[in-house]
Protein backbone atom coordinates (compact mmCIF):
# COMPACT_ATOMS: atom_id res chain seq x y z
CA UNK A 1 0.00 0.00 0.00
CA UNK A 2 2.81 2.41 0.95
CA UNK A 3 4.63 1.53 -2.26
CA UNK A 4 1.50 2.24 -4.33
CA UNK A 5 0.91 5.64 -2.71
CA UNK A 6 4.57 6.51 -3.20
CA UNK A 7 4.31 5.60 -6.87
CA UNK A 8 1.22 7.81 -7.28
CA UNK A 9 2.96 10.76 -5.58
CA UNK A 10 6.08 10.33 -7.74
CA UNK A 11 3.95 10.07 -10.88
CA UNK A 12 2.06 13.27 -10.00
CA UNK A 13 5.35 15.05 -9.23
CA UNK A 14 6.76 14.02 -12.63
CA UNK A 15 3.67 15.33 -14.43
CA UNK A 16 3.92 18.65 -12.59
CA UNK A 17 7.61 18.93 -13.50
CA UNK A 18 6.86 18.24 -17.16
CA UNK A 19 4.08 20.85 -17.17
CA UNK A 20 6.37 23.39 -15.51
CA UNK A 21 9.05 22.80 -18.14
CA UNK A 22 6.50 23.28 -20.91
CA UNK A 23 5.03 26.44 -19.39
CA UNK A 24 6.69 29.84 -19.54
CA UNK A 25 5.49 33.33 -18.82
CA UNK A 26 4.67 35.34 -21.90
CA UNK A 27 7.41 37.76 -22.90
CA UNK A 28 4.95 40.50 -23.85
CA UNK A 29 4.03 42.80 -20.98
CA UNK A 30 0.79 43.76 -22.73
CA UNK A 31 -1.86 41.00 -22.54
CA UNK A 32 -4.09 40.52 -25.54
CA UNK A 33 -7.64 41.90 -25.00
CA UNK A 34 -10.78 42.23 -27.09
CA UNK A 35 -12.81 45.35 -27.89
CA UNK A 36 -14.37 45.51 -24.42
CA UNK A 37 -11.11 44.92 -22.56
CA UNK A 38 -11.67 41.25 -21.71
CA UNK A 39 -8.40 39.34 -21.64
CA UNK A 40 -8.05 36.71 -24.36
CA UNK A 41 -5.69 33.82 -25.04
CA UNK A 42 -2.12 34.83 -25.68
CA UNK A 43 -1.05 34.98 -29.32
CA UNK A 44 1.06 31.84 -28.88
CA UNK A 45 -1.84 29.79 -27.49
CA UNK A 46 -4.29 31.25 -30.00
CA UNK A 47 -2.15 30.15 -32.94
CA UNK A 48 -1.88 26.61 -31.55
CA UNK A 49 -5.57 26.23 -30.68
CA UNK A 50 -7.11 27.88 -33.75
CA UNK A 51 -4.36 27.30 -36.31
CA UNK A 52 -4.53 30.96 -37.34
CA UNK A 53 -3.51 34.47 -36.37
CA UNK A 54 -5.79 36.22 -33.88
CA UNK A 55 -8.56 38.43 -35.27
CA UNK A 56 -10.35 40.48 -32.65
CA UNK A 57 -12.05 43.17 -34.75
CA UNK A 58 -15.78 43.68 -34.14
CA UNK A 59 -17.98 45.90 -36.31
CA UNK A 60 -19.41 49.05 -34.72
CA UNK A 61 -23.03 47.86 -34.62
CA UNK A 62 -22.24 44.62 -32.80
CA UNK A 63 -19.85 46.42 -30.47
CA UNK A 64 -22.63 48.82 -29.41
CA UNK A 65 -24.94 45.86 -28.71
CA UNK A 66 -22.24 44.18 -26.60
CA UNK A 67 -21.54 47.34 -24.62
CA UNK A 68 -25.25 47.94 -24.00
CA UNK A 69 -25.63 44.37 -22.76
CA UNK A 70 -22.71 44.78 -20.35
CA UNK A 71 -24.11 48.10 -19.09
CA UNK A 72 -27.51 46.51 -18.53
CA UNK A 73 -25.95 43.99 -16.17
CA UNK A 74 -23.62 46.48 -14.47
CA UNK A 75 -20.46 45.03 -15.98
CA UNK A 76 -19.30 47.77 -18.32
CA UNK A 77 -17.36 49.75 -15.72
CA UNK A 78 -15.77 46.78 -13.95
CA UNK A 79 -12.00 46.79 -14.10
CA UNK A 80 -10.73 43.24 -14.41
CA UNK A 81 -7.13 42.60 -13.37
CA UNK A 82 -5.01 41.10 -16.13
CA UNK A 83 -3.11 37.95 -15.38
CA UNK A 84 0.28 37.25 -16.96
CA UNK A 85 0.08 35.45 -20.30
CA UNK A 86 1.04 31.79 -20.24
CA UNK A 87 2.82 30.35 -23.25
CA UNK A 88 2.22 26.59 -23.14
CA UNK A 89 3.49 24.33 -25.88
CA UNK A 90 0.50 22.17 -26.81
CA UNK A 91 0.56 18.85 -28.67
CA UNK A 92 -0.01 19.19 -32.42
CA UNK A 93 -3.71 19.21 -33.29
CA UNK A 94 -5.05 16.02 -34.88
CA UNK A 95 -7.03 17.89 -37.51
CA UNK A 96 -7.84 21.40 -38.66
CA UNK A 97 -9.67 22.54 -35.52
CA UNK A 98 -9.70 21.76 -31.82
CA UNK A 99 -13.06 20.04 -32.36
CA UNK A 100 -11.49 17.80 -35.01
CA UNK A 101 -8.68 17.09 -32.54
CA UNK A 102 -10.97 15.72 -29.83
CA UNK A 103 -13.13 13.85 -32.33
CA UNK A 104 -9.98 12.11 -33.58
CA UNK A 105 -8.96 11.16 -30.03
CA UNK A 106 -12.45 9.86 -29.26
CA UNK A 107 -12.57 7.82 -32.49
CA UNK A 108 -9.25 6.21 -31.64
CA UNK A 109 -10.43 5.35 -28.12
CA UNK A 110 -13.69 3.70 -29.25
CA UNK A 111 -12.60 2.05 -32.51
CA UNK A 112 -12.47 -1.46 -30.98
CA UNK A 113 -15.96 -1.04 -29.53
CA UNK A 114 -17.39 0.30 -32.81
CA UNK A 115 -16.12 -2.88 -34.48
CA UNK A 116 -18.08 -4.91 -31.91
CA UNK A 117 -21.16 -2.74 -32.48
CA UNK A 118 -20.98 -3.24 -36.25
CA UNK A 119 -20.81 -7.00 -35.77
CA UNK A 120 -23.93 -6.94 -33.57
CA UNK A 121 -25.89 -4.59 -35.86
CA UNK A 122 -25.02 -6.25 -39.15
CA UNK A 123 -25.47 -9.88 -38.08
CA UNK A 124 -28.91 -11.53 -37.83
CA UNK A 125 -29.66 -12.93 -34.40
CA UNK A 126 -29.46 -16.69 -33.92
CA UNK A 127 -32.76 -18.46 -33.30
CA UNK A 128 -34.15 -18.46 -29.77
CA UNK A 129 -33.65 -21.76 -27.93
CA UNK A 130 -36.83 -23.81 -27.73
CA UNK A 131 -35.89 -24.98 -24.23
CA UNK A 132 -33.69 -23.36 -21.58
CA UNK A 133 -31.25 -25.51 -19.62
CA UNK A 134 -32.01 -25.66 -15.88
CA UNK A 135 -28.43 -25.41 -14.64
CA UNK A 136 -26.51 -22.85 -12.58
CA UNK A 137 -24.06 -20.54 -14.27
CA UNK A 138 -23.75 -19.83 -17.98
CA UNK A 139 -25.08 -22.10 -20.73
CA UNK A 140 -24.29 -21.59 -24.42
CA UNK A 141 -26.89 -22.63 -27.03
CA UNK A 142 -25.96 -23.73 -30.56
CA UNK A 143 -28.14 -23.43 -33.66
CA UNK A 144 -28.45 -27.23 -33.91
CA UNK A 145 -30.20 -27.33 -30.51
CA UNK A 146 -27.20 -28.55 -28.53
CA UNK A 147 -25.90 -26.65 -25.51
CA UNK A 148 -22.92 -26.62 -23.18
CA UNK A 149 -21.82 -25.04 -19.92
CA UNK A 150 -19.33 -22.17 -20.19
CA UNK A 151 -17.59 -19.96 -17.64
CA UNK A 152 -18.85 -16.82 -19.41
CA UNK A 153 -19.94 -15.86 -22.96
CA UNK A 154 -17.20 -16.33 -25.56
CA UNK A 155 -18.05 -13.40 -27.85
CA UNK A 156 -16.91 -9.89 -26.99
CA UNK A 157 -20.12 -8.11 -27.99
CA UNK A 158 -23.43 -8.98 -26.28
CA UNK A 159 -26.96 -7.72 -25.77
CA UNK A 160 -27.76 -8.48 -22.14
CA UNK A 161 -30.61 -8.42 -19.62
CA UNK A 162 -30.84 -9.39 -15.94
CA UNK A 163 -33.91 -10.30 -13.90
CA UNK A 164 -34.05 -9.98 -10.11
CA UNK A 165 -36.51 -11.56 -7.67
CA UNK A 166 -37.33 -8.70 -5.32
CA UNK A 167 -38.04 -10.81 -2.25
CA UNK A 168 -34.49 -12.24 -2.43
CA UNK A 169 -32.71 -8.91 -2.02
CA UNK A 170 -30.04 -7.53 -4.36
CA UNK A 171 -29.17 -10.86 -5.94
CA UNK A 172 -29.39 -11.54 -9.70
CA UNK A 173 -31.81 -14.38 -10.35
CA UNK A 174 -31.39 -15.07 -14.06
CA UNK A 175 -30.03 -13.42 -17.17
CA UNK A 176 -29.91 -13.92 -20.91
CA UNK A 177 -27.52 -12.62 -23.53
CA UNK A 178 -27.16 -12.90 -27.28
CA UNK A 179 -24.20 -12.40 -29.59
CA UNK A 180 -23.99 -12.60 -33.36
CA UNK A 181 -23.43 -16.37 -32.99
CA UNK A 182 -25.05 -17.74 -29.83
CA UNK A 183 -27.72 -17.32 -27.20
CA UNK A 184 -26.65 -17.62 -23.56
CA UNK A 185 -28.48 -18.05 -20.28
CA UNK A 186 -27.25 -17.54 -16.73
CA UNK A 187 -29.02 -18.96 -13.68
CA UNK A 188 -28.24 -18.30 -10.03
CA UNK A 189 -27.39 -21.36 -7.97
CA UNK A 190 -30.13 -20.22 -5.55
CA UNK A 191 -32.65 -21.03 -8.29
CA UNK A 192 -31.21 -24.52 -8.77
CA UNK A 193 -30.60 -25.30 -5.09
CA UNK A 194 -32.94 -24.42 -2.25
CA UNK A 195 -30.38 -22.65 -0.06
CA UNK A 196 -30.76 -20.16 2.77
CA UNK A 197 -29.40 -16.64 2.29
CA UNK A 198 -27.59 -15.20 5.29
CA UNK A 199 -27.66 -11.65 3.97
CA UNK A 200 -29.54 -9.48 1.48
CA UNK A 201 -26.26 -8.23 0.00
CA UNK A 202 -24.48 -10.51 -2.50
CA UNK A 203 -20.82 -11.51 -2.53
CA UNK A 204 -18.70 -11.67 -5.69
CA UNK A 205 -19.49 -15.35 -6.19
CA UNK A 206 -23.21 -14.50 -6.32
CA UNK A 207 -22.78 -12.05 -9.22
CA UNK A 208 -22.71 -12.70 -12.96
CA UNK A 209 -19.25 -13.27 -14.51
CA UNK A 210 -18.73 -11.79 -17.96
CA UNK A 211 -14.93 -11.97 -18.21
CA UNK A 212 -13.56 -14.40 -15.62
CA UNK A 213 -14.05 -17.98 -14.51
CA UNK A 214 -15.63 -18.93 -11.19
CA UNK A 215 -13.38 -18.02 -8.26
CA UNK A 216 -10.91 -16.13 -10.46
CA UNK A 217 -10.19 -12.39 -10.65
CA UNK A 218 -8.22 -12.35 -13.89
CA UNK A 219 -9.25 -13.37 -17.42
CA UNK A 220 -8.03 -16.75 -18.76
CA UNK A 221 -5.59 -15.05 -21.16
CA UNK A 222 -4.18 -12.91 -18.35
CA UNK A 223 -5.04 -9.74 -20.27
CA UNK A 224 -8.28 -7.75 -20.31
CA UNK A 225 -9.83 -7.50 -23.77
CA UNK A 226 -12.22 -4.82 -25.11
CA UNK A 227 -15.77 -6.09 -24.59
CA UNK A 228 -19.16 -4.45 -25.05
CA UNK A 229 -22.51 -4.97 -23.33
CA UNK A 230 -25.67 -3.40 -24.78
CA UNK A 231 -28.78 -3.14 -22.61
CA UNK A 232 -31.82 -1.02 -21.87
CA UNK A 233 -31.24 0.95 -18.67
CA UNK A 234 -28.02 -1.02 -18.64
CA UNK A 235 -26.79 0.64 -15.45
CA UNK A 236 -29.18 -1.69 -13.60
CA UNK A 237 -27.78 -4.79 -15.31
CA UNK A 238 -24.22 -3.57 -14.80
CA UNK A 239 -24.71 -3.52 -11.02
CA UNK A 240 -24.97 -7.34 -11.06
CA UNK A 241 -21.79 -7.97 -13.08
CA UNK A 242 -18.98 -9.50 -11.03
CA UNK A 243 -16.01 -7.78 -12.70
CA UNK A 244 -17.49 -4.31 -12.20
CA UNK A 245 -16.52 -4.58 -8.52
CA UNK A 246 -12.84 -5.27 -9.16
CA UNK A 247 -10.53 -2.52 -7.95
CA UNK A 248 -8.64 -2.70 -11.23
CA UNK A 249 -10.98 -1.71 -14.05
CA UNK A 250 -11.40 -3.97 -17.07
CA UNK A 251 -11.96 -3.00 -20.70
CA UNK A 252 -15.63 -3.96 -20.60
CA UNK A 253 -17.89 -1.06 -21.62
CA UNK A 254 -21.67 -0.62 -21.51
CA UNK A 255 -23.95 1.01 -24.08
CA UNK A 256 -27.44 2.04 -22.98
CA UNK A 257 -30.34 2.05 -25.46
CA UNK A 258 -32.46 4.06 -23.02
CA UNK A 259 -29.89 6.87 -23.00
CA UNK A 260 -29.69 6.74 -26.81
CA UNK A 261 -33.48 7.03 -27.04
CA UNK A 262 -33.51 10.00 -24.64
CA UNK A 263 -30.78 11.74 -26.66
CA UNK A 264 -32.69 11.28 -29.93
CA UNK A 265 -36.34 11.72 -28.96
CA UNK A 266 -36.66 11.83 -25.19
CA UNK A 267 -39.11 13.99 -23.25
CA UNK A 268 -38.74 16.77 -20.72
CA UNK A 269 -40.22 16.28 -17.25
CA UNK A 270 -43.30 18.31 -18.19
CA UNK A 271 -43.72 16.46 -21.49
CA UNK A 272 -43.67 13.15 -19.62
CA UNK A 273 -46.42 14.49 -17.40
CA UNK A 274 -48.55 15.51 -20.40
CA UNK A 275 -47.78 12.26 -22.20
CA UNK A 276 -48.99 10.15 -19.29
CA UNK A 277 -52.02 12.40 -18.83
CA UNK A 278 -53.02 11.95 -22.48
CA UNK A 279 -53.13 8.19 -21.97
CA UNK A 280 -55.35 8.37 -18.93
CA UNK A 281 -57.34 11.32 -17.66
CA UNK A 282 -55.36 13.41 -15.22
CA UNK A 283 -56.52 15.95 -12.65
CA UNK A 284 -53.02 17.10 -11.78
CA UNK A 285 -52.77 20.85 -11.33
CA UNK A 286 -50.01 21.30 -13.93
CA UNK A 287 -51.97 19.42 -16.62
CA UNK A 288 -55.18 21.35 -15.96
CA UNK A 289 -53.34 24.69 -16.01
CA UNK A 290 -51.68 23.81 -19.32
CA UNK A 291 -55.04 22.86 -20.91
CA UNK A 292 -56.69 26.04 -19.60
CA UNK A 293 -53.93 28.23 -21.05
CA UNK A 294 -54.38 26.62 -24.45
CA UNK A 295 -58.13 27.34 -24.37
CA UNK A 296 -57.62 30.87 -23.00
CA UNK A 297 -55.36 31.87 -25.89
CA UNK A 298 -57.55 29.96 -28.37
CA UNK A 299 -54.70 27.88 -29.71
CA UNK A 300 -54.47 24.19 -30.28
CA UNK A 301 -51.70 22.40 -28.47
CA UNK A 302 -49.42 20.65 -30.95
CA UNK A 303 -49.53 16.89 -30.53
CA UNK A 304 -46.73 16.19 -33.01
CA UNK A 305 -44.11 15.58 -30.31
CA UNK A 306 -46.23 12.76 -28.85
CA UNK A 307 -45.99 10.87 -32.14
CA UNK A 308 -42.21 11.03 -32.30
CA UNK A 309 -41.35 10.38 -28.65
CA UNK A 310 -42.30 8.03 -25.84
CA UNK A 311 -41.65 7.16 -22.24
CA UNK A 312 -38.30 5.56 -21.51
CA UNK A 313 -39.32 1.99 -20.62
CA UNK A 314 -38.38 -0.76 -23.08
CA UNK A 315 -41.98 -1.55 -24.03
CA UNK A 316 -42.78 2.01 -25.15
CA UNK A 317 -39.38 2.55 -26.78
CA UNK A 318 -39.74 -0.72 -28.71
CA UNK A 319 -43.18 0.22 -30.01
CA UNK A 320 -42.02 3.70 -31.04
CA UNK A 321 -38.85 2.74 -32.90
CA UNK A 322 -39.69 -0.76 -34.14
CA UNK A 323 -43.45 -0.46 -34.62
CA UNK A 324 -44.00 -3.82 -32.98
CA UNK A 325 -46.79 -5.11 -30.79
CA UNK A 326 -46.54 -4.39 -27.05
CA UNK A 327 -44.11 -6.71 -25.30
CA UNK A 328 -45.55 -9.38 -23.04
CA UNK A 329 -44.96 -8.06 -19.52
CA UNK A 330 -47.29 -10.21 -17.41
CA UNK A 331 -44.41 -12.44 -16.28
CA UNK A 332 -42.67 -9.46 -14.73
CA UNK A 333 -45.13 -9.72 -11.83
CA UNK A 334 -43.52 -13.02 -10.81
CA UNK A 335 -40.25 -11.21 -10.10
CA UNK A 336 -42.07 -8.41 -8.26
CA UNK A 337 -44.52 -10.41 -6.16
CA UNK A 338 -43.44 -14.04 -6.43
CA UNK A 339 -41.08 -16.36 -4.57
CA UNK A 340 -38.17 -18.55 -5.63
CA UNK A 341 -40.58 -21.47 -5.79
CA UNK A 342 -42.61 -19.52 -8.38
CA UNK A 343 -39.43 -18.93 -10.40
CA UNK A 344 -38.61 -22.64 -10.38
CA UNK A 345 -42.17 -23.53 -11.33
CA UNK A 346 -42.23 -21.10 -14.27
CA UNK A 347 -38.58 -21.35 -15.24
CA UNK A 348 -39.07 -21.83 -18.99
CA UNK A 349 -41.60 -19.01 -19.30
CA UNK A 350 -39.47 -16.58 -17.27
CA UNK A 351 -36.32 -17.34 -19.26
CA UNK A 352 -38.27 -16.77 -22.47
CA UNK A 353 -39.57 -13.47 -21.05
CA UNK A 354 -36.02 -12.34 -20.28
CA UNK A 355 -34.78 -13.44 -23.72
CA UNK A 356 -37.59 -11.57 -25.49
CA UNK A 357 -36.48 -8.38 -23.72
CA UNK A 358 -32.96 -8.99 -25.06
CA UNK A 359 -34.38 -9.54 -28.55
CA UNK A 360 -36.40 -6.30 -28.32
CA UNK A 361 -33.34 -4.41 -27.04
CA UNK A 362 -31.34 -5.65 -30.04
CA UNK A 363 -34.05 -4.43 -32.43
CA UNK A 364 -34.22 -1.05 -30.71
CA UNK A 365 -30.45 -0.67 -30.82
CA UNK A 366 -30.32 -1.58 -34.51
CA UNK A 367 -32.86 1.17 -35.25
CA UNK A 368 -31.22 3.79 -33.03
CA UNK A 369 -27.56 3.28 -33.89
CA UNK A 370 -27.59 4.80 -37.39
CA UNK A 371 -29.68 7.78 -36.23
CA UNK A 372 -27.42 8.29 -33.22
CA UNK A 373 -24.35 8.37 -35.48
CA UNK A 374 -25.95 10.98 -37.75
CA UNK A 375 -26.75 13.29 -34.87
CA UNK A 376 -23.72 12.83 -32.67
Amino acid sequence: MHKTLSHIRNSSWCKRCWLKRQTVRGKSSQPRTNSVNIQMLSDTLHRQVFNSESKSQVDTENLEIIQAHLEKHGLSDKVMPHIPDIDLKLPKLLGETIQDHFYAIAKDQIKNYVTLIDDIVQSPLPSLPTKWHFQKGWTKYNEDGSFSSVAFPEEKGLVFDVEVLLCEGHYPTMATAVSSKHWYSWVSDYVIEDKFRWTNEPHLQDLIPLETSHGRCTPPSGKWQPRLIIGHNVGFDRSFVKEQYFTQGTQLRFLDTMSMHIAICGQTSFQRLLYKASRKGSLRKEVIEHANKQRLFNRASSEDWKRVSSMNNLNDVYQLHCGGEPLEKAKRDVFVEGTMADVRGQFQELMAYCANDVKATHEVFTKLWSEFQKRY
